[in-house]
């Protein structure tokens, strides 16, 4: 899940700018739009995003947001995300026309492309998105489960989770023809899309066996796939029959789109019937991906490199949920996810509250960007192969058996903006390269509080550095 700063009511926004000594607020200001009642306010980090919202908001045409849906308040851009709840169409195209536009209307951002959709997560109304020739690199639809269409074409998101977007009828998302291929989708799933219409996937990397079509295409007619490493891409043939647009694809005459992925037995039974489960009746993970013969859970070694979410958490509500459904293992915690590694295109992996007796297989995971893993008995990490990691959480447990960590080697990770590693066994750490950190909590280990340099400490969110100081 994307990243979420926390959002402000107008009020308390109001009296902060009271506070800071303004006496009075601009056509902008956040007062002015407090109407009623109070109203959540969500900061918009990507400046390039924010100035476009506002901007949006004083429109006259067809792509015009609800009045102050966006606001510029001292340099920052807020959204109210009671009235993005109420949007159906977002345009947020930035091609040669767009830009010449947006340059005579004033903004200061005009040519600057969009790199960051955090705060799309509240449009939970949206039928239609238009984000075409920007450089977004993450974007998280999961939420927005009215989605119709989506055309992107030109940007650079690597991994997409389109499992919750079950009435998506047209996707567009070609790449650069000269682009990095870093920059482009390796793996996708249609799987859970069983409505959809048009998919439009020209210039991607999609590798063999990185393109799972709907497990219904029956309404699938328009299908191009060209100028990708694996095209031809074979569908079945009555597929290929019923298509009007049929590129990067032909028939396979025995209607199996390829052969059956290899499949890997899961050890940890726990592990397997979850994942069991999630693909089955709870209807989150691709239908397929795990199969019982017997007393085993088997994974689809394909299948899975298209996943980009896992969520296997035994927290109490997760575990009454497993109760619920009748799982064997509802309150037996996970302590191997041997087979995460052939998750190639996992964004996200949360295991929050089991019990890990084997080290995590992440080495592999090279598009991670999330790990969730509180009070799991994570003993050692090693995320050398994760270099486009954001956040983690890796709190150690108080309960007695459980791992907690003692090292940890943070230097192949960056691009960390949030770590939270509260109550292991840590008597040093090296955070020196982490220059975009902006939350960190290393309370209640035996080092704390650790000295880290003045810049780090400096741009940390006050309320979120616990158990360290500047040097």
């Amino acid at each position: 899940m994307m990243r979420m700063n926390k959002p402000m009511t107008t009020a308390m926004f109001c009296m902060a700018l009271l506070l800071g000594g303004l006496s009075s607020c601009t056509t902008n200001d956040v007062e002015d739009i407090q109407g009623g009642g109070e109203q959540d306010l969500y900061e918009i980090k990507d400046r390039a995003l924010g100035e476009y919202l506002v901007y949006n908001c004083s429109r006259t045409d067809e792509n015009k947001l609800p009045y102050e849906m966006a606001v510029a308040e001292n340099g920052k851009f807020y959204l109210n995300t009671q009235k993005a709840a109420t949007v159906e169409n977002l345009y947020l195209v930035k091609n040669d026309a767009q830009i010449a536009k947006l340059e005579n209307a004033g903004l200061a951002t005009a040519a600057v492309k969009i790199v960051d959709m955090d705060g799309l997560q509240f449009f939970t109304a949206l039928k239609t998105l238009k984000i075409t020739s920007n450089s977004v690199e993450r974007m998280d639809l999961t939420a927005l489960t009215e989605l119709e269409t989506v055309e992107m074409n030109n940007n650079s998101v690597t991994a997409l989770d389109l499992s919750q977007n079950t009435k998506l009828i047209r996707f567009r998302y070609g790449g650069n023809s000269a682009g990095d291929t870093s920059t482009k989708l390796s793996t996708i799933s249609f799987a859970n899309n069983n409505v959809i219409e048009h998919i439009y996937l020209k210039n991607q990397n999609l590798q063999e066996n990185g393109f799972i079509l709907p497990s219904n295409y029956a309404a699938l007619k328009e299908l191009d796939l060209s100028n990708n490493p694996a095209a031809p891409f074979a569908i079945p043939e009555d597929l290929m029959t019923q298509l009007t647009t049929a590129v990067g694809v032909v028939a396979d005459s025995e209607g199996g789109g390829g052969e059956d992925g290899e499949l890997f037995t899961i050890p940890d039974k726990a592990f397997g019937e979850y994942l069991y489960y999630l693909s089955t009746d709870a209807g989150k993970l691709p239908q397929g991906l795990v199969v019982k013969e017997g007393n085993e859970y088997q994974l689809d070694k394909t299948m899975a490199a298209t996943v980009t979410a896992v969520n296997v958490a035994k927290t109490s509500a997760a575990t009454s949920e497993l109760v619920t459904a009748g799982l064997e293992t509802a309150e037996t915690p996970i302590a191997s996810v041997d087979g995460l590694q052939f998750f190639t295109g996992l964004v996200e992996f949360t295991a929050t509250s089991n019990k890990f007796t084997e080290a995590l297989p992440l080495t592999g995971l090279s598009n991670l960007e999330v790990l969730q893993v509180n009070t799991a008995g994570v003993g050692s990490l090693d995320l050398s192969g994760n270099p486009k990691l954001r956040i983690l959480n890796c709190n150690g447990s108080t309960k007695s058996g459980y791992g907690t960590l003692s090292t940890i080697n943070l230097s192949y990770t960056p691009n960390l903006e949030t770590l939270n590693l509260k109550n292991n066994k840590l008597t040093e750490i090296n955070v020196s390269n982490l220059v975009k950190l902006t939350e960190l909590d290393l309370s209640g280990n035996p080092g704390a509080n650790f000295k880290i340099p003045s810049a780090i400490f400096n741009n940390l969110t006050t309320t979120k550095n616990k158990g360290v100081e500047a040097e």
